[in-house]
C-alpha cells in the first residue's frame, strides 16, 4: 500500500467515523431523546443540581465538636438556610445551603467568620459537572453498545462525544493502581532469583490507549542474563499480598507501589521488527473484545501451539521444581527455552495467586501466558521484547504532546471495530489503526505531530539508544517539544 493510499484511508476513516459511531447526531433519534422522559429528567437534575451550588457555600476550620444544628444557627443570620450537609467521615467541612441566592450573597461578602472561638473558613461551592448515576453494569467492564449509544447521544457534538468515548473506554485509576500492585508482586518474587532484573510492562497498560480488559503485558529485563540464584526463600509481601486480595478495596489501593523505572529513554521506531505486515492464516481468539488493544504488532499472533497442561493452583511439587531448575541451570549460559521453563516454574510456584501459566516457546515472539486470579487479569510475559516497550512508550509520547491524539485513536478503534474491520486473522489491528492515525496527524497542514525524524533529531544526551540494530532515541520529556501551530477542532479532521 503506497503512502497515499494510506493517507486517503486514513482521511476517508476520520469523514465516515462520525456518522457509524455517532448515530446521534441532530436528527429524528436525537430529537426523539431529546423530547423523551429519560432526558427530560436528566435535564431537571442538572438544573436542580446547578441552582443549588449557586444557592451553596464550603464551610471548614470548625472545631469537630461542632454539629449542623450549630452551623445551621450560626448562618441563618444571614438568611434562610436550605440545608447543612456534614462530611461524614472526618467531619472537617460542611456543605451550607443558602434558601436563597441573596443569602449566599451575604455571607460571601462577610469578610471574617467565627464561630466557637475558631475562625471558619466559607467559600463558594465548586461546581463540578453532573453526571447520572453509574450504570450496575459490572466493575470495570465496557460499556455495551446500549450504553456506549446512551451516553454519547448526552455530548453535544462529534468533538465532545469523542472526547467522552475516552472516558468510557480507558482504565479508572482504581484498575490502573491494581495492575502496578500485580506488577511489583512480580517484581517482588523475580527479584529473588534474579536480583537487579526489571519487570517492565508495555502495550495497552502504558501506551496511554488502554481500555477495560486488556491484557497485562509485561518484559522482564534480565540484563547481561545473569545465572539465577539458588534455593531463595519465598517472599514475604504482607502488603502487597493483602492488598490483592481484594483488589479493588480502596484502601488497599491507596498504597500502590510505583512499578519499576526504566533506565531506557521512550521512544519506538515506527519501522521495526513489529511493522511486519505479514498476516498469519489463523490467530488465538481474543480473551475480550477490547483485548486485542494489548497488541503491539500490526500481525496478529500466530496460533499457539500445544502446550504444557493448564495449572490451576500451585502445590509443593511446583516450587520443588523451581528449585531443581536453578540448581541445574546454575552456572550455565541458558537457552531461551530453558529459561521460559524456569520463568513458567517461577510464576507458577513462587507468585500468590498466579494460575494457569503456559510456556509458549515457538510463538513469533516466546512468552509464558499467565492468569491472576485475585485480579481477573490475563497476562504474558515476554524476555526479549524491549523493541516493544519503546513502541509502547512512542506511544505515549504521542498522546502527551496533543490532547487531540487520544480520542481520535479511540474513536477510529471504535468505528474500525463496529464495522469489522479490526480483529484477529486477516483484519487490522489496532496498533495498525493506531499508527495510520499518527501518520494523519504527521502530515496534516500545519503537522498536529512531529514526524519520527524530527523527534530523533531532538533526542537530547542519554536518549540516545538503539535496539536490535533499530534507532529509538527520542526525548523523554514531552515538554522539552514546540506544541503544534494546527488548532483544528476534532470535528473538522475528515474535512
Amino acid at each position: 500500500m503506497y503512502i497515499d493510499d494510506i493517507k486517503q484511508l486514513t482521511q476517508n476513516v476520520i469523514k465516515i467515523m462520525a456518522a457509524k459511531v455517532f448515530p446521534h447526531l441532530p436528527g429524528p433519534s436525537l430529537d426523539a431523546h431529546l423530547g423523551g422522559r429519560k432526558h427530560r429528567h436528566l435535564v431537571e437534575l442538572r438544573a436542580a443540581r446547578k441552582a443549588q451550588g449557586l444557592r451553596s457555600v464550603f464551610v471548614s476550620g470548625f472545631p469537630r465538636n461542632v454539629d449542623s444544628t450549630q452551623l445551621s444557627e450560626y448562618f441563618q443570620a444571614f438568611g434562610p438556610v436550605a440545608s447543612v450537609v456534614m462530611d461524614k467521615d472526618k467531619g472537617v467541612f460542611a456543605i451550607v445551603e443558602m434558601g436563597d441566592v441573596g443569602a449566599r450573597e451575604a455571607v460571601l461578602s462577610q469578610p471574617q467568620h467565627s464561630l466557637g472561638g475558631h475562625r471558619l473558613r466559607v467559600r463558594p461551592r465548586e461546581q463540578k459537572e453532573f453526571q447520572r448515576p453509574a450504570s450496575k453494569s459490572p466493575k470495570g467492564a465496557a460499556p455495551d453498545s446500549h450504553q456506549l449509544a446512551t451516553a454519547l447521544a448526552e455530548a453535544p457534538d462529534v468533538g465532545a462525544q469523542m472526547v467522552k468515548l475516552v472516558g468510557l473506554r480507558e482504565l479508572s485509576q482504581a484498575e490502573q493502581q491494581l495492575r502496578s500492585l500485580v506488577v511489583a508482586l512480580i517484581q517482588e518474587v523475580f527479584t529473588e532469583f534474579f536480583p537487579g532484573c526489571v519487570v517492565h510492562p508495555f502495550g495497552s497498560s502504558i501506551n496511554s490507549f488502554d481500555v477495560h480488559g486488556c491484557d497485562l503485558d509485561l518484559f522482564l529485563d534480565l540484563g547481561d542474563l545473569q545465572e539465577p540464584q539458588p534455593a531463595p526463600k519465598a517472599p514475604e509481601s504482607p502488603s502487597l499480598d493483602s492488598a490483592l486480595a481484594s483488589p479493588l478495596d480502596p484502601q488497599a489501593l491507596a498504597g500502590t507501589p510505583a512499578s519499576p523505572s526504566d533506565s531506557q529513554p521512550p521512544a519506538s521506531p515506527p519501522n521495526s521488527e513489529a511493522l511486519d505486515f505479514e498476516i498469519p492464516s489463523s490467530s488465538l481468539a481474543p480473551r475480550t473484545p477490547d483485548s486485542a488493544l494489548a497488541s503491539e504488532t500490526l500481525a496478529s499472533p500466530q496460533s499457539l501451539p500445544p502446550a504444557s497442561p493448564l495449572q490451576e493452583d500451585r502445590g509443593e511439587g511446583d516450587l520443588g521444581k523451581v528449585l531443581e531448575l536453578v540448581e541445574a541451570l546454575k552456572g550455565e549460559k541458558t537457552e531461551q527455552g530453558a529459561m521460559l521453563e524456569l520463568v513458567g516454574s517461577i510464576l507458577r510456584g513462587c507468585v500468590p495467586g498466579v494460575y494457569r501459566v503456559q510456556t509458549v516457546p515457538s510463538a513469533r515472539r516466546p512468552v509464558v501466558k499467565f492468569c491472576h486470579r485475585p485480579s481477573g487479569l490475563h497476562g504474558d510475559i515476554s524476555l526479549s521484547n524491549r523493541l516493544a516497550l519503546h513502541n509502547s512508550r512512542f506511544l505515549s509520547l504521542c498522546s502527551e504532546l496533543d490532547e487531540r491524539v487520544r480520542p481520535l485513536v479511540y474513536t477510529v478503534r471504535c468505528w474500525a471495530q463496529g464495522r469489522g474491520l479490526s480483529g484477529s486473522g486477516p483484519l487490522l489491528n489496532n496498533y495498525a489503526l493506531t499508527l495510520l492515525v499518527i501518520y494523519f496527524l504527521q502530515t496534516r497542514n500545519p503537522p498536529v505531530l512531529p514526524t519520527v525524524t524530527q523527534l530523533t533529531q531532538k533526542a537530547g544526551e542519554g536518549e540516545q539508544v538503539e535496539v536490535d540494530g533499530w534507532d529509538c532515541s527520542f526525548p523523554r520529556d514531552a515538554s522539552r517539544l514546540e506544541p503544534s501551530t494546527n488548532k483544528e477542532p476534532l470535528s473538522e479532521f475528515g474535512d
